[in-house]
């Protein structure tokens, strides 16, 4: 099970924003996984271009389109705008509210039933700590996200 793919170019970070930011790329690969209190305070990942200057992002002319007021890019589809009142829902709801469960499953819903990322693997990450200090607390998060893009 997995994706069948072949990898045409390893490219540097500058090279992979400049083609991401022309609108330039078919597909990318990227690790992307952000903590929850990411989404608590910031949302980018849930509104065009869906991420960050430095993360994998799609949708750039419905970006342009809604930051030159619709003179260029493209118009958005219609669940584009609703996913910028249902983030807004999530980060205004009581933390673990059933709003808050509710919105956040719509969001991750939305963004896979459109195929804005497609998730391929999720494995742990382990985390070796030698016992000697003790002082090491049990780790209740762990999360990385290295600079490696391909096209």
């Amino acid at each position: 099970m997995g994706v069948q793919t072949t990898l045409e170019k390893e490219v540097t970070p500058d090279e992979y924003r400049s083609a991401q930011s022309a609108n330039q790329q078919d597909v990318g690969m990227w690790l992307k996984g952000q903590p929850l209190a990411i989404h608590l305070g910031n949302a980018q990942y849930w509104v065009p271009p869906f991420d960050g200057d430095f993360h994998p992002r799609t949708g750039m002319l419905w970006s342009e389109w809604t930051d030159t007021n619709g003179a260029s890019g493209a118009e958005p589809l219609a669940w584009v705008p609703e996913m910028n009142t249902v983030v807004k829902e999530f980060q205004s709801s009581a933390i673990r509210s059933d709003t808050q469960a509710e919105s956040g499953a719509k969001l991750a819903g939305t963004m896979v039933d459109q195929m804005l990322v497609l998730g391929a693997v999720q494995a742990p990450g382990p985390v070796d700590v030698h016992n000697t200090p003790n002082n090491v607390l049990d780790f209740k998060t762990w999360s990385y996200e290295p600079a490696l893009p391909f096209c």
